[in-house]
């Protein structure tokens, strides 16, 4: 079992005259990333020609798949389940970021029962590997570019989100 490379893909954020957002996501006929990133650009000129929204950006990316799945998780892990976890901003002290991990470790929280397992251990090394990940010395941003305090106060709890039917 492995993610390998797939296709290439675009996503085109279109906004309506309300201000709604919707995304249209389209399979590029490419094999590597200049032919994705001029396809990209040559289906948004046609996709435009088609429809009276604005294109607000959009994003050209390879999407990595599993070649060979197997047994899926355990019948006790649901996507609905998530670990919601507040942390600071850096620069920012009055600001908070939520992040959600859906389908949590059971090690993830402070016990495995009662009141603790409604609770983030957010000093587990799992966590704290996650969360730093998000810090100016990671790989990846907040939502608005920005960076997780490198002492980001973290703060937990287990939630159960809506279920929607999710895609077969």
């Amino acid at each position: 079992m492995a993610l390998v490379a797939g296709a290439w893909v675009a996503s085109y954020d279109l906004i309506d005259g309300a201000g709604k957002i919707t995304t249209a996501s389209r399979r590029l006929v490419a094999a590597d990333a200049a032919a994705a990133a001029t396809a990209a650009a040559a289906h948004l000129t046609l996709l435009l020609a088609t429809t009276d929204c604005k294109c607000i950006a959009y994003t050209v990316g390879q999407k990595y798949e599993e070649n060979s799945l197997g047994a899926l998780p355990s019948n006790t892990t649901f996507i609905s389940v998530q670990a919601v976890i507040s942390a600071s901003i850096q620069d920012q002290p009055n600001k908070f970021a939520s992040l959600q991990i859906p389908g949590p470790k059971l090690t993830d929280f402070a016990g495995t029962s009662g009141k603790l397992l409604n609770i983030v251990d957010v000093t587990n090394i799992n966590i704290t590997n996650y969360l730093d990940d998000f810090t100016a010395a990671g790989h990846v941003f907040l939502s608005d570019g920005e960076h997780l305090d490198p002492i980001y106060n973290a703060s937990g709890e287990r939630v159960t989100k809506y279920r929607r039917l999710g895609k077969q």
